[in-house]
């Protein structure tokens, strides 16, 4: 009987044992796990950060009847820029008309009938990783004399990890149109 007893005993400590090893096991794969999950998403977050935007140049001349181009720029890009959505507008469409854009990614793009307003909504750009990245060119006519904006409203904008960046200034432009002079 005290051989009997012996062996429950040492099999209660080893069970107790193997209970608290599974118990400690699991507890350290689950500290592992979540110091994983939290480490990678910091990471990936930390990665895009803020950055503003701006319509360059932000001032410029021309004359009635010609073109000049403007562009949609992330002044300060950290991780490229993988996705954006936009929308240009011009306060007076008489003065100057957006007629054409060329914008980086898959880009969907649309210009209204008059030319006052610009969309454009992207995904998959490639471009430069850090620093000032242009993600637009817009074309311009010169419509008639007189001043114009060209506000630029940033609904999105993400790096090329799908990480969203946080907008800081939207810096618009301003066009002067010129009376054309015809030279005889």
């Amino acid at each position: 009987i005290d051989r009997f007893i012996h062996i429950s005993l040492k099999q209660q400590c080893m069970n107790r044992y193997m209970v608290q090893s599974h118990r400690i096991r699991l507890a350290l794969v689950t500290v592992l796990l979540f110091t994983f999950i939290i480490g990678f998403g910091v990471s990936s977050t930390a990665a895009a950060g803020g950055t503003d935007v701006a319509v360059t140049p932000n001032t410029q001349t021309i004359d009635a009847g010609t073109s000049t181009t403007a562009n949609v720029t992330v002044t300060n890009a950290n991780g490229g820029i993988g996705a954006y959505n936009f929308s240009l507008s011009t306060n007076n469409a008489g003065t100057i008309s957006i007629t054409n854009v060329q914008a980086v990614g898959q880009a969907t793009t649309s210009i209204s009938d008059d030319g006052s307003t610009l969309s454009a909504d992207a995904f998959a750009a490639d471009t430069a990783d850090t620093g000032s990245v242009t993600i637009a060119t817009v074309t311009l006519l010169g419509t008639g004399a007189g001043q114009s904006s060209l506000s630029l409203t940033m609904n999105s904008l993400g790096d090329e990890s799908g990480v969203n960046y946080a907008i800081g200034s939207v810096i618009d432009a301003n066009v002067s149109v010129r009376k054309s002079t015809v030279i005889r």
